[in-house]
């Protein structure tokens, strides 16, 4: 067998070149520095436990020195051994020198490299209960055991017969380099799984490049088309909404409003209009400083609305611009400002004065007041005089007709003297003459005193009641032009601001897709290059990983020779 430890050698040369430079590069170096002194040391090492005094123990270290072998004594735990000091494979026992404690504690320390173990004792009792107990000590641990007796000079040589200096030699070599080779392995075995998982990270960026890849942020797509845009149309629907219940009649706001202002309309707030054709009545209208008021009334209300949705549109366009840019921070990319937008103005002043007029003037008509007022009045009363006297002129015109046709004729002076119907309607017309014209005149002049105390109290009461209607019909004239200039505001303003809120939309579409597809351009060529650097990290990884397969195998392959070289070492 050969005792050459170049083969190992060049196989832990191979290890190292296979695993490549690592942060144990060191270690390496410092194996390789020692291999000469090692493969050179021909001095073996003997553990003793023990005291090495005693002329015995002196005269077999001097025979052993010369042999090239060295007794290191100790009496408790050995000290650490560092690498390159040869490991000794044999322990020579002085079991009678020191506690039970003490000689296992020292077997304990090293009993992993012993092969054999010497039990020796200077005194005619080999066969201790000491010497027992570490016999069955050793064998528990799969060292064998050999006792011997130091009482003379011969015994020494019997204990240098059976060390064959060689072979112990080469097996505390073989046991130095095993350790080593062990650690190697603790090496290569981290390495690999440093590498595998680097190599299921670099698997993981490649999948999550692979989901990544098409750089098209459909996310963010989704977001500004779902979330952030949504919340401007949302407006434009509620705004619509809010000015179509303004505008209901009756109970709406705008109808609440225009209420309240024509309800204070008053008639001294119309204004007279002498009309040439008409000399019986005057034209009213409503006076300028009213129409004033009317003009200034609408333009308050409504521009006060609009001030509301313009506040409403600053404050979602702001928050919506504020949301859009952390979602574009969150993806690093470029924020967008409403200022770089071309947008139609919203000028709620203009759009108000451009509905606010009065399109159909208001007429209305009353009585002059004076003696025609009172003339108008009494042809109701004239007419009631004529009809009145109308029912009693059947009677005058009989009477006159009798009168006519018996004129020099003699009419009967009674009943009795009756004796026809001509000579009865005769006699009924002359008793009722005068009766019936008693009672016409009567009847005309209560008629008419009746019409002029009336008229003193009727007149007065037409002309309230004259005003009270034209002033309604104002009213109602005004209320009409009103809800035509807020319904025409408001629609003209809602179209204004879809308009506005559709542009913005648009404007921030195209914004967003011009920075998406920028940004999808350098996701993609970024993801090409980081594609490109991790394919050729995954080589070198996978080049690494077979290097590593190969130092593994060496290594097994290496631990497997070191352990049958020790195995064949027979003591």
């Amino acid at each position: 067998m050969s005792n050459n430890l170049d083969a190992i050698f060049e196989k832990i040369s191979s290890i190292q070149k296979d695993i490549g430079y690592t942060n144990q590069y060191g270690f390496f170096e410092l194996i390789k520095k020692h291999f000469d002194s090692i493969e050179n040391q021909n001095e073996l090492s003997i553990d003793a436990i023990g005291s090495h005094e005693g002329t015995l123990k002196q005269e077999l270290s001097t025979q052993l020195a010369s042999l090239h072998t060295s007794l290191v004594y100790c009496t408790g735990s050995f000290l650490p051994i560092s690498y390159p000091t040869l490991i000794a494979n044999i322990a020579i026992v002085f079991y009678e020198e020191l506690p039970l404690s003490n000689i296992l504690l020292a077997l304990n320390s090293r009993i992993e490299n012993y092969k054999k173990v010497y039990l020796i004792t200077t005194h005619n009792n080999p066969q201790s209960d000491t010497a027992a107990e570490l016999i069955a000590y050793c064998k528990a641990q799969g060292v064998t055991t050999q006792t011997f007796q130091l009482l003379t000079n011969d015994d020494i040589a019997t204990i240098i017969k059976v060390i064959d200096v060689q072979k112990l030699l080469h097996l505390s070599k073989l046991s130095t380099l095993k350790p080593v080779v062990d650690y190697i392995n603790q090496i290569v075995k981290t390495e690999h799984k440093i590498l595998t998982s680097q190599k299921n990270l670099l698997v993981q960026d490649a999948q999550f490049l692979k989901k990544s890849d098409s750089g098209n942020f459909t996310e963010i797509n989704n977001i500004v088309r779902y979330t952030v845009l949504k919340n401007l149309q949302e407006v434009e629907k509620g705004i619509k909404a809010k000015y179509e219940e303004f505008s209901k009649p009756n109970y709406g706001f705008f109808s609440e409003r225009i209420a309240d202002f024509c309800h204070k309309i008053q008639y001294s707030d119309l204004s007279k209009i002498e009309v040439a054709d008409k000399y019986e009545k005057i034209e009213l209208g409503i006076n300028l400083s009213t129409t004033e008021q009317f003009f200034k009334h609408n333009e308050k209300e409504l521009l006060h609305e609009f001030s509301k949705d313009l506040s409403l549109l600053e404050t979602l366009s702001q928050s919506t611009f504020e949301e859009l840019n952390q979602l574009l921070a969150r993806y690093k990319l470029p924020k967008v400002t409403i200022e770089r937008f071309v947008l139609p103005d919203l000028n709620p002043t203009l759009i108000v004065q451009g509905n606010n007029y009065i399109q159909k003037n208001f007429r209305g008509e009353i009585t002059k007041e004076g003696r025609n007022e009172y003339l108008i009045a009494l042809r109701d009363y004239t007419g009631i005089i004529m009809v009145i006297v109308g029912l009693l002129m059947p009677l005058n015109l009989l009477i006159q007709g009798v009168d006519f046709f018996s004129d020099g004729e003699q009419v009967p002076k009674t009943f009795a003297e009756v004796n026809n119907g001509y000579e009865y309607l005769a006699f009924f017309a002359k008793k009722t003459k005068l009766a019936i014209l008693l009672a016409t005149s009567i009847l005309s002049g209560i008629l008419i005193w009746y019409g002029v105390v009336d008229l003193r109290v009727r007149i007065p009461r037409k002309r309230i009641e004259e005003r009270e209607r034209e002033t309604q019909k104002a009213k109602d004239h005004l209320q009409a032009e009103a809800r035509r200039i807020y319904n025409d505001s408001y629609k003209d303003w809602v179209n204004s601001l879809s308009g506005y809120i559709r542009e913005v939309t648009q404007n921030i579409t195209f914004e967003i897709d011009a920075i998406l597809k920028s940004a999808t351009k350098n996701a993609q060529d970024l993801n090409n290059n980081k594609k490109s650097q991790l394919a050729t990290s995954q080589s070198i990884i996978d080049n690494k990983l077979k290097n590593l397969q190969l130092a593994e195998r060496t290594c097994e392959g290496l631990q497997k020779t070191i352990s049958e070289q020790k195995e064949r070492i027979l003591i």
